[in-house]
């Protein structure tokens, strides 16, 4: 009995193909290497914790270190602590693939962990500063986050699959041939999609811009991957999608620096000479009156069926509609109070019928 419990100590006893001592050890590396994951996982979190506010203001090498312990995966690292007890007990040759599997399978998906985190990080940072100057830029960020994201993991998965012996040069080949089937069975999404991308780049607008799409009117709330959301001058959300955008006229009116306003005014006809000669002054003056404002020109252009018609243009310094349109009305309201003050009155759509009384002739 006391010999028995001597081998149990020593590691003398077979047990399945194996000394008892490399049970032993295999045991042991199995908790070392959980425990150390573990406790790194556990004190990348308390860390992280505590500095997360300077990582949201800046990049911080140190504090990254941190945030990546603190993703460490449990499954994975149970994964590589069996693996490291596999090696410690030397296991049948024919086990050992296995173990090499869940060993490589849990290597790369923390690595897949690991990548996908630094991504968030990343865009989280690049999102921050961007979002101050250009609300469109969160767009593209998001979207070169989900390619980034896609391209790492297809990436990492071929490793993987190459480490595990498969022949990926097999499996490349037929992904191109499914990856054309798959274009062209998704053309509509991917046109939307490279459409996002042209309004990324190009900027043709921006979140919150006023702009015109046909005969739609309306602000931009949302630039998304596939369709845009423009809230219209009634109240009503419109979706549309980014590549019909694109093929139609757009007006994008933030991008005005100045906006020509441009009218006909017609007064009577009958109106003096001297008065007529008065009234492109008056216009020039109810218009340099006003702030932001530039004369282009005012002419008597021509004589109309019941009026006489002045041609009126000039332009307004500013790029908001409302104000513009401000600006517009106390134009109006100006030359409107000087045709007043001058008995200038503003021709309407008439039509003078003169009757004349023939009365009959007698001859004596």
């Amino acid at each position: 009995m006391i010999e028995q419990i001597e081998n149990i100590v020593t590691g003398d006893i077979i047990l399945w193909g194996r000394p008892l001592l490399r049970w032993y050890m295999a045991a042991a590396a199995f908790g070392v290497i959980l425990l150390v994951l573990l406790v790194l996982k556990i004190l990348g979190s308390r860390t992280y914790k505590a500095y997360k506010g300077e990582l949201d203001k800046e990049f911080s090498w140190k504090i990254f270190c941190f945030f990546l312990l603190r993703k460490i995966n449990f499954w994975s690292s149970l994964f590589i602590a069996i693996y490291a007890a596999s090696e410690a007990v030397n296991p049948i040759a024919k086990y050992d693939k296995y173990f090499k599997f869940v060993f490589v399978v849990g290597i790369f998906w923390q690595l897949f962990i690991w990548v996908n985190a630094a991504i968030n990080i990343y865009s989280h940072q690049k999102l921050r500063h961007s979002l101050e100057n250009d609300p469109t830029s969160s767009t593209a960020i998001n979207l070169f986050s989900l390619i980034w994201k896609f391209f790492a993991f297809v990436l990492i998965f071929l490793i993987m699959l190459d480490q595990l012996g498969f022949n990926i040069t097999t499996l490349l080949a037929g992904l191109g041939v499914g990856g054309i089937a798959i274009a062209l069975a998704v053309q509509n999404i991917l046109g939307d999609l490279f459409a996002s991308l042209t309004i990324v780049f190009d900027k043709p607008f921006k979140v919150g811009d006023s702009i015109q799409v046909d005969n739609l009117i309306g602000t931009v709330e949302k630039v998304g991957l596939k369709t845009t959301r423009i809230r219209s001058v009634t109240g009503e959300q419109i979706v549309m999608s980014n590549a019909d955008i694109l093929k139609v006229r757009l007006q994008n009116f933030d991008g005005i620096i100045e906006r020509r306003v441009f009218f006909k005014l017609g007064v009577e006809y009958g109106t003096p000479h001297d008065k007529m000669r008065l009234i492109p002054a008056l216009i020039e003056k109810a218009i340099m009156s006003q702030a932001k404002t530039r004369l282009d020109r005012v002419h008597f252009r021509e004589y109309a069926e019941s009026s006489l018609n002045f041609e009126v243009s000039y332009y307004i310094a500013e790029s908001e509609l409302r104000k513009s349109c401000d600006i517009q009305q106390d134009v109006n309201l100006a030359i409107l109070k000087s045709f007043e003050e001058n008995k200038i009155n503003f021709a309407y759509p008439s039509r003078t019928i003169y009757l004349q009384n023939q009365g009959s002739e007698h001859r004596a």
